[in-house]
C-alpha cells in the first residue's frame, strides 16, 4: 500500500517520527498499522453459584504499530509499540503492551523494553487455537498464568533470538535493573525483570511435521513474603502437525506462584475483582505441575478443538481437570468466530469457600475476532 499523508500522520501520532522509515519521504523502511478486535459471550455455570452471563475480551483486542528500516548490510533497526483496549466491551482499557527498539542482523536480534517472555511464547500459548478466550488452556489448569507464565510480559529486558541452524532456534531474555529491594506479592508487583532474572529457551523444527520446544524461567530472588513460593519455573512440549490435523502436549513445572498477571490463579474462581462467578479460592497454595494436550483438525474453513488439561498441585486437594470442545470457523482469514463448551472439576481445597466436596464449572462461550490492518 502507497504511505499517504493520512498514513504518515497516523505514524505520527503514535510517535514514530524517530523511526526513518517513517519521518524520511522515500525511505525503504516499511511501517505496520494494525488492531484485533475480539468479544465473547460466555456463560459460567458453577456448581455453587448463581449462573452467571458475561461479555469478554481476555485481553485479546489491541492495537499496534511496528517499524522495520534497513540499515547498511543486512541489518535492520526494529521497532514496536502494542496496546491493550477495550471500549467496545464499555472498559475504559487503554495500556501499554509491548515497547521496545532494536536491531536486526544476519547473528540474530537483539531488542531491550517489554517483551511477550520467551517462556510464553514456545509453545504454550501459540499452540491453543482458543487463547484469549473463556477457553484456554492458561489459568484454567493446563497451562500456568502470570506474567512469568503464560501470561502479559516480561518488562526492562534484554532479548537476543538466534537465527535458525539446522532447525534450532534460541531465545535468552534477561533482567538489566536492581533496585536493592526485596520482591514481594503485593498490588505493587510488576512484571520487570531484575539483575539475575533470565529466561533461556530453544526450538526445533528441524524434522517434517514435528516441532520441539523447552524453556526455563529462573528468578534470582523468589517472592520474600510467599513461604511456598520458588524461583524457577520450566516446561517441555512437543507438536505433530501432519496435514490437518495437529496434536501437541506441553508439561509445565511451576514453583512461581505468585506475582502479577495470574500467578497460580485459577480463572472464574479466584476471589477477586477477576472473579466472573464468584464464591472460590481458587489459588494454587503451592507447587504445581501442568499438562496440556491439545489437537485440532482442519476441515475447510473450519477448526476443531478437542483439549484436556490438568494441574496437579502439590498442595493437599488443590488439582484440577478441565475438557475443552469448540469449533472455530474463518470465513475469512483475519475473521473468526467461534463456539465450544470447557468443563472443570476442582479438588474441595480450591474450590467453593467452606465446601468439603468437589466442585465443577461450565463454561459455554461464542465469540467472534477481526484483525486488520495496512502496511506503508
Amino acid at each position: 500500500m502507497k504511505r499517504t499523508t493520512t498514513a504518515a500522520a497516523l505514524a505520527g501520532a503514535f510517535s514514530l517520527g524517530g523511526i526513518p522509515g517513517v519521518a524520511q519521504s522515500g525511505s525503504s523502511g516499511e511501517v505496520d498499522l494494525y488492531a484485533q478486535v475480539h468479544a465473547g459471550l460466555n456463560h459460567f455455570s458453577y456448581e455453587d453459584s448463581s449462573e452467571v452471563t458475561r461479555l469478554t475480551d481476555q485481553g485479546r483486542s489491541r492495537l499496534g504499530v511496528a517499524g522495520r528500516q534497513p540499515l547498511d548490510g543486512e541489518w535492520a533497526a526494529i521497532g514496536q509499540l502494542e496496546w491493550a483496549v477495550g471500549p467496545h466491551l464499555g472498559e475504559d482499557d487503554f495500556s501499554r503492551r509491548i515497547s521496545y527498539v532494536g536491531v536486526d542482523g544476519p547473528y540474530g536480534e537483539v531488542a531491550v523494553g517489554a517483551v511477550h517472555a520467551a517462556y510464553k511464547t514456545l509453545g504454550g500459548v501459540r499452540w491453543d487455537p482458543l487463547v484469549t478466550t473463556e477457553l484456554q488452556q492458561r489459568r484454567t489448569g493446563g497451562m500456568s498464568g502470570g506474567s512469568f507464565g503464560h501470561n502479559d510480559f516480561v518488562d526492562r529486558a534484554v532479548q537476543y533470538v538466534s537465527p535458525e541452524l539446522a532447525g534450532w532456534q534460541l531465545h535468552a531474555q534477561i533482567g538489566t535493573e536492581d533496585d536493592n529491594q526485596d520482591r514481594t506479592d503485593n498490588e505493587d508487583a510488576d512484571q520487570a525483570m531484575q539483575q539475575g532474572d533470565v529466561i533461556l529457551g530453544v526450538d526445533y523444527t528441524g524434522l517434517p511435521d514435528w516441532q520441539f520446544v523447552a524453556a526455563v524461567m529462573h528468578l534470582d530472588e523468589p517472592f520474600t513474603d510467599v513461604d511456598e513460593d520458588g524461583d524457577t519455573n520450566w516446561k517441555v512440549g512437543a507438536r505433530w502437525s501432519p496435514d490437518d490435523f495437529s496434536l501437541a502436549y506441553q508439561y509445565e513445572s511451576v514453583e512461581i506462584i505468585s506475582g502479577p498477571a495470574g500467578a497460580g490463579r485459577i480463572d472464574n474462581l479466584d476471589d477477586d475483582a477477576t472473579n466472573r462467578v464468584g464464591g472460590g479460592e481458587g489459588r494454587f497454595s503451592d507447587a504445581v505441575n501442568h499438562h496440556a494436550l491439545i489437537g485440532t483438525y482442519e476441515q475447510g474453513r473450519n477448526t476443531w478443538v478437542l483439549a484436556l488439561g490438568h494441574a496437579d498441585a502439590d498442595g493437599d486437594d488443590e488439582d484440577v481437570t478441565s475438557v475443552t470442545g469448540a469449533l472455530v470457523h474463518r470465513p475469512h482469514a483475519d475473521f473468526r468466530v467461534y463456539a465450544g463448551v470447557q468443563h472443570q472439576a476442582f479438588d474441595d481445597e480450591i474450590g467453593q469457600v467452606g465446601d468439603a466436596e468437589d466442585d465443577y464449572l461450565t463454561t459455554y462461550a461464542i465469540g467472534a475476532r477481526y484483525d486488520f490492518g495496512a502496511t506503508f
